[in-house]
């Protein structure tokens, strides 16, 4: 172990209690199969234990496996392939962790909210099915500091065009939200228009659908076999930004 290292980390173990895995995240210089890997060995390095509580994390990170297949239980209500972890820590714990950095003059770390992000998402990844995609998440696993989870589902954009119809406007959205509520699976199904005539725009927006991987053709057709008529024209699943571009274009 490098001495300039011990020499830094020394001060830090004899005056603030923090576990192995923040302890080597202030220390990325020094190489180890990830931060509680560096923790361990500069602790051993220094003949150190390591403390019952740390005041940053809290002990999250000796809970991650528990953690994850909390989240895991709940993710697997739902038809998601790709998945994003956030976290939800405290501003006094990001002070704190930034006073560490100043005071003990760290140049090398990252912070707490990343390494939760990675963690987790890395103990996701092996329990289940799902792909971490930053940029186009079906579901969002939000981790708080005290270990508890949220799942945040991501809505459904499917856009379409009506053609002319005898049918009533809300006899029109009435049949759509219930053959979307049928085929998706969800309890809360909402329609967007941009007016009411012919030829209109329209985006229906599902929310936390349980089959999220289904052809809209289904939808198209569930609607039009209720009506007796074929009175829509479904183009296809869009993102959230998408479907206010198409609606503001009509």
């Amino acid at each position: 172990m490098d001495e300039e290292v011990l020499a830094r980390a020394r001060p830090i173990l004899e005056e603030i209690a923090l576990c192995d895995h923040c302890l080597g995240r202030l220390f990325l210089e020094v190489d180890g199969r990830d931060n509680e890997d560096r923790g361990k060995k500069i602790r051993r390095a220094l003949g150190k234990g390591e403390p019952k509580e740390c005041v940053l994390c809290g002990g999250l990170f000796r809970k991650a496996d528990e953690i994850a297949w909390r989240a895991a239980k709940e993710l697997i209500k739902y038809d998601v392939k790709t998945i994003v972890v956030s976290s939800s820590v405290p501003k006094d714990i990001l002070r704190r962790e930034e006073e560490i950095w100043k005071k003990y003059e760290i140049k090398q770390s990252e912070s707490i909210k990343k390494d939760i992000n990675r963690s987790v998402g890395k103990k996701l990844a092996e329990i289940g099915p799902w792909k971490y995609d930053p940029e186009t998440p079906e579901a969002k696993v939000v981790v708080h500091i005290d270990g508890t989870t949220r799942v945040e589902i991501t809505p459904i954009y499917i856009t379409g065009i009506l053609l002319s119809s005898t049918l009533p406007k809300s006899e029109v959205r009435k049949l759509i939200k219930t053959a979307a509520e049928a085929i998706f699976g969800a309890e809360d199904v909402r329609i967007r228009v941009k007016g009411w005539k012919e030829g209109i725009k329209f985006v229906i927006e599902v929310k936390k659908p349980i089959h999220r991987h289904v052809s809209v053709e289904l939808l198209e057709k569930a609607v039009t076999e209720a009506a007796g008529q074929e009175f829509l024209k479904i183009y296809g699943n869009v993102s959230a930004h998408e479907a206010r571009s198409f609606l503001e274009g009509a």
